[in-house]
C-alpha cells in the first residue's frame, strides 16, 4: 500500500483514491488544507495498486521529438477572457465542435477550485483564468476513464502532477485523450484561499460574485487580481499589494512537494501539450508587439502535433520557434523549483492561529513606495505611460540580451 512518510513525496493528484479497487483510500486536509491519502486498514487487501499508480514513484519520458511556439487565439472577446494567449480556450473550442468534451479547472458556487467537465461552448469559459490554487479533482479520473471509453474525446487539463497522475490512473494511451499541462510555480492551498476570499468579503462587507487573478486591467503585462461584490464594489490590486498574489509569487504558501517536484524538464513531461507565458513574444516574434496577450506553447507529442496543426488552421496566430530561446526567456520554471521561503511552516500555523490578517501583519512586506505606484497606477495607465514604460524595459532587456548572445 501507498505510505507518505514525507509530505514532500505526495503531490496530491488522487490516482492512488481513484484506482482503489476497494475504495478504501481518501484524500483527507491536513493543518494547512491540502490533501494527503488515508487508507482504511479494515477494507485494503494490499494489493499494491496506489502505490504503482503514483506519479511521484514513476519516471516519464516523452522522447518525441518536440517543437515550440508562440501564439495568440484571434478572437478578440476570449483572447481578453484569458490569462494569456487564449490557446487552452482554442483547443477547448475546437474539442467541443468534435464533439468531445472539456475537463479543466473552475469555480464552483462558493469559489472553491475544482475539476469538472465541459459538453458546451458556453461552458468554457469557466476554465479561462489563471487560478492559483491546489483544484480538487475528487473523482474526476473515474469519470474521464468511463467518457473515453465510448470512444468520445476527451481534453484534460491540468497542472504537470495531475496529467502524469491521469495518465498512471489510466494505465494505457488513449487516442482519444488530449492532455494540455501548464508550467507551473508550485500551488497554495484552498485554506489559504477560503481565507482570503474571507477577509475580501468582510472587508467590503458584501458577497463575491466574480474573481479573476490576472484581469488583463492595465493589459497583459499588467494584470491585477480583480474582485467584483453583490454591492457592486470592485477591488483591483496588483500582485505588488495584492495578500493573495504576493504570497503566491513570494513562494510561502506552496505545497510541500512543490519544492521538490519530480515534473521539471522538458523530457519529463507526460503531457500531449505544455502552454506557460509568453513575456517576451516580441523578443523572438517581432510583429507579436501588441499588449492583449500571447502563450508559449510546446508540443510534446503527435496526438499534441495533430491538435495544433488544426488550430493553426483555423483560430489562431503563430509562429515557430527554437525550444531553447522560449525556454530560456520565459520558461524558467519548465526546469527550476520554486525555492522554499524561509518562514514556509511557520506562514500556514499563522494563518490558522491568526487568520489572514497575521499573515499580512508578518511576511506581506509592502512599502510606501509599494502603494504609492499602485494608487497612481490608473491615471499612469490613462495617459499611456505604462506601456511606454514597459515597452522602454523591454527594448532594454533585448538589448543586453543581444550583447550576452542569449538569443538569435
Amino acid at each position: 500500500m501507498i505510505k507518505i512518510d514525507e509530505k514532500k513525496n505526495c503531490c496530491g493528484c488522487t490516482a492512488c483514491a481513484s484506482i482503489c479497487p476497494k475504495e478504501c483510500i481518501s484524500l483527507v486536509k491536513d493543518e494547512e488544507g491540502f490533501k494527503y491519502p488515508e487508507i482504511d486498514l479494515n477494507k485494503c487487501v494490499d494489493c499494491g495498486m496506489c502505490k504503482r499508480v503514483c506519479p511521484v514513484n514513476s519516471v516519464f519520458d516523452t522522447s518525441e521529438t518536440k517543437e515550440a511556439y508562440i501564439a495568440q487565439l484571434k478572437n478578440s472577446n476570449e483572447l481578453y477572457k484569458s490569462a494569456s494567449g487564449g490557446i487552452f480556450a482554442a483547443i477547448a473550442h475546437n474539442v467541443i465542435s468534435n464533439n468531445g468534451v472539456v475537463v479543466g479547472a473552475a469555480y464552483d458556487e462558493n469559489f472553491n477550485v475544482v475539476h469538472c467537465i465541459a459538453k458546451t461552448e458556453m461552458e468554457i469559459y469557466r476554465f479561462q483564468g489563471s487560478k492559483y490554487v491546489q483544484s480538487n479533482l475528487n473523482d474526476i479520473f473515474k469519470k474521464i476513464k468511463l467518457i473515453l471509453q465510448t470512444g468520445k474525446l476527451v481534453c484534460f487539463s491540468g497542472t504537470p502532477c495531475q496529467v502524469a497522475g491521469l495518465n498512471n490512473f489510466l494505465g494505457k494511451k488513449y487516442s482519444n485523450l488530449i492532455t494540455v499541462d501548464i508550467v507551473c510555480a508550485g500551488v497554495p492551498s484552498q485554506n489559504l484561499w477560503d481565507k482570503y476570499l474571507d477577509y475580501q468579503k468582510s472587508k467590503f462587507g458584501s458577497n463575491v460574485n466574480y474573481v479573476n487573478f490576472r484581469e488583463k486591467t492595465y493589459g497583459y503585462q499588467c494584470s491585477t487580481m480583480l474582485i467584483k461584490f453583490d454591492s457592486g464594489k470592485v477591488y483591483s490590486k496588483s500582485g505588488r499589494i495584492d495578500p493573495m498574489m504576493n504570497f503566491f509569487v513570494s513562494g510561502i504558501a506552496k505545497r510541500p512537494s512543490c519544492y521538490e517536484c519530480p515534473f521539471k524538464g522538458i523530457s519529463n513531461r507526460s503531457s500531449d501539450i505544455t502552454l506557460f507565458d509568453a513575456w517576451h513574444a516580441s523578443t523572438l516574434v517581432p510583429e507579436f508587439k501588441d499588449d492583449r496577450g500571447y502563450t508559449s506553447v510546446l508540443i510534446n507529442t503527435s496526438i499534441g502535433k495533430k491538435e495544433w496543426e488544426t488550430l493553426c488552421n483555423n483560430s489562431i496566430k503563430s509562429k515557430k520557434v527554437e525550444i531553447e530561446d522560449i525556454v530560456s526567456l520565459d520558461g524558467i520554471m519548465i526546469n527550476n523549483n520554486p525555492k522554499v521561503h524561509t518562514h514556509r511552516n511557520s506562514f500556514y500555523k499563522t494563518l490558522n492561529n491568526e487568520g489572514l490578517e497575521g499573515c499580512i501583519k508578518h511576511y506581506l512586506h509592502i512599502g510606501n513606495v509599494d502603494y504609492l505606484l499602485e494608487n497612481i497606477k490608473p491615471f499612469l495607465y490613462k495617459i499611456g505611460l505604462i506601456n511606454y514604460t514597459k515597452k522602454i524595459k523591454r527594448i532594454k532587456k533585448e538589448y543586453l540580451s543581444i550583447l550576452k548572445g542569449e538569443y538569435k
